[in-house]
């Protein structure tokens, strides 16, 4: 006779006691099917963070993966006695976990809290475990009905680039429909453009940085290409494919690249390209920018200000290279007379601030004097 484990036995027991068991007995999680995909975040050595991700879990993921009976048994106070004398276990990303029950107001810490204190843990850290995290975080957020704000994408893309782990950043994006990141997302497009010309700047457009930097913007040109990061098919109003802060950091990664490692020659064509398609999505507003479109703030990121180095820089480079073949060429000198007078006034300015290094006005002044002028 086939013998039976005593577990297998248990199970046995409590299916056929399903039918005629009242709610606050009943074990009916056991072989539960889930269809949604359950976010598993990776242990990490830092204590802090585990503990973060598992409250996550624990107090809000696998509630909210719960059929109602189910919710019922680890909310409703009559069941928290049976609970603790009777364990029930559901399966929930190829793991058995055990339900616990819970006070709604006092058990459960805060979800954006918890992410944000997680999101904090990982900012700090170069490990490679803890950052795959951040997209689970996301996702996690994401099917609790409660995304991450674009200001704290906006952040985590900085500080992944601070950090060397734009990998992280770009997988995010690849996979937008479960992280919900997007390059739809203005603070999250900006800060990773302008991320990438300034890790090529800041190590004065060195080849392997510069090849880096120009692959990488490729990549997020594709992503543009795409109904989850840009208009698909169709040009949107304000498409950031025709955006001049888009297409100047585009121009100018190629027109270093070019003019600095591949001795001035525009040898794939792909500087014409860009300088081409630069100059035609710049209306008059563009080439000659108003004191209201470009200038300093007295405190905090000087943004206009660094968004338009790229196309000066870029258009520059094209120019000295393309010479007599630059398209639009007429434009192309309005553009640079317009903005050479622009940007030099301006920055004649934040030097007689004498910023402090690392400061906003340090790093704005930095990418003017970086650019290449010989």
């Amino acid at each position: 006779m086939t013998s039976i484990c005593t577990r297998c036995a248990l199970r046995i027991h409590r299916a056929s006691q399903l039918e005629t068991q009242p709610i606050a007995s009943r074990a009916f999680s056991q072989a539960a099917t889930r269809s949604r995909e359950f976010p598993t975040f990776a242990y990490t050595t830092n204590d802090d963070l585990n503990d973060a991700l598992a409250n996550l879990r624990n107090k809000h993921l696998v509630p909210a993966f719960l059929n109602k009976r189910e919710q019922k048994l680890i909310f409703s106070p009559k069941q928290k006695d049976y609970l603790k004398e009777n364990p029930q276990t559901i399966e929930l990303g190829g793991e058995e976990i055990e339900l616990q029950w819970m006070n709604r107001l006092t058990d459960r810490p805060a979800r954006k809290a918890l992410t944000h204190q997680a999101l904090e843990q990982i900012f700090e850290t170069r490990d490679d475990k803890a950052w795959t995290n951040v997209a689970k975080l996301l996702q996690a957020n994401q099917l609790l009905k409660k995304p991450v704000d674009e200001r704290m994408q906006a952040k985590i893309v900085r500080k992944a680039l601070n950090q060397g782990k734009i990998a992280h950043i770009l997988a995010i994006l690849q996979q937008s429909q479960k992280t919900g990141m997007s390059l739809k997302t203005p603070q999250v497009l900006d800060t990773l453009i302008q991320g990438f010309r300034d890790l090529a700047q800041r190590t004065n457009w060195d080849k392997a940085h510069t090849e880096k930097a120009l692959k990488e913007m490729n990549l997020v040109a594709l992503m543009l290409e795409s109904e989850e990061h840009g208009g698909g098919g169709r040009l949107r109003k304000d498409d950031p494919r025709r955006s001049p802060k888009v297409l100047g950091v585009m121009l100018e990664l190629a027109a270093v690249h070019a003019y600095k490692h591949l001795e001035g020659k525009d040898t794939t064509g792909v500087v014409h390209r860009y300088a081409d398609r630069l100059l035609s999505c710049m209306d008059d507003g563009h080439v000659a920018p108003s004191e209201e479109a470009l200038n300093l703030s007295e405190r905090g990121p000087q943004t206009s200000f660094q968004q338009s180095i790229p196309v000066l820089h870029g258009t520059f480079l094209a120019n000295k290279m393309l010479g007599e073949k630059m398209p639009q060429a007429e434009k192309a000198r309005q553009v640079l007379t317009n903005y050479e007078a622009r940007l030099s006034g301006l920055a004649a300015v934040l030097e007689s601030r004498a910023p402090e290094k690392g400061t906003y006005d340090y790093l704005a002044l930095e990418s003017w004097q970086k650019m290449i002028r010989d």
